[in-house]
């Protein structure tokens, strides 16, 4: 990993430097860069491939609370370190309302959007009331007891069971992070706008990946996002909830892919 530094905080990130169209890979809430370790194989040859650790994830530092706006910055300071001018952005969940606050200063410099198990709306008050709750079991119960109980709930019913491997591998590596990191994501999730206009006036082609299955985020919403923009691609998934990337690997695989060639055509 290498490191960028923004507000006084080092900012972890990962390019594996290829000559090819940059594709910048923004992980959600409770994990970091290297959720995509496996997922970039079928593309990571031709493409330049850069993973970001928000702040308070992965070994990105968080010293004072930071928005989803700052978040944004943090990302921006790495393209701009790394002197890319236009690329593909992913963003899975929260990293999906990091990508659409950067759409909404930068749009000019991106090939193309894709919304991983994400959208566009800002929370309910029932949501961000959820949020503070979270944010007080944190306080009370510890960040780790949050995380065992949280990162489960993420894959559709059933399938933690037979993948224990991958779900406590997953907690083992968020359990790590600073509980002052996870207060803030929830924190900075509650306090964000609405962006349905970025996405409604992309002048990119956007990639939507809806799982139907979906328990963190509601269908209806989902669905609704797929009109909005002039040039969308969507993939609902009928047997996906929120974490496609790990439990219908190979299909999200090639709409990346298929998304990534589409963008340079």
């Amino acid at each position: 990993m290498e490191f960028v530094t923004y507000k006084k905080q080092k900012i972890a990130y990962y390019s594996n430097e290829v000559e090819g169209t940059a594709v910048v890979l923004i992980h959600g809430y409770t994990e970091d860069s290297t959720m995509w370790d496996e997922f970039v194989e079928p593309f990571e040859e031709d493409y330049h491939v850069v993973k970001v650790d928000l702040q308070g994830h992965g070994q990105s530092e968080i010293k004072d609370n930071g928005s989803i706006a700052d978040m944004a910055a943090a990302v921006m300071k790495v393209v701009s370190k790394l002197k890319i001018k236009k690329f593909v952005l992913i963003g899975h969940s929260m990293g999906g309302y990091v990508s659409l606050e950067i759409a909404k200063n930068h749009s000019k410099n991106l090939l193309g959007l894709g919304l991983f198990h994400s959208h566009p709306f800002a929370d309910s008050e029932a949501t961000k009331k959820a949020r503070m709750k979270a944010v007080e079991f944190i306080d009370t119960n510890g960040h780790e007891l949050y995380c065992k109980q949280l990162i489960p709930r993420l894959f559709k019913v059933g399938y933690p069971n037979d993948n224990r491997f991958l779900i406590e591998t997953l907690v083992f590596r968020a359990s790590r992070f600073p509980a002052k990191g996870l207060k803030n994501g929830q924190i900075a999730m509650a306090d964000r706008e609405d962006r349905t206009e970025v996405l409604k006036n992309m002048p990119c082609p956007v990639l939507m990946i809806i799982g139907k299955l979906d328990t963190t985020l509601a269908y209806d919403e989902m669905v609704q996002q797929a009109a909005m923009p002039a040039t969308g691609v969507v993939h609902i998934m009928e047997k996906t909830g929120h974490m496609g990337m790990f439990t219908a690997t190979k299909k999200t695989q090639e709409m990346v892919v298929d998304f990534l060639e589409f963008c340079e055509s």
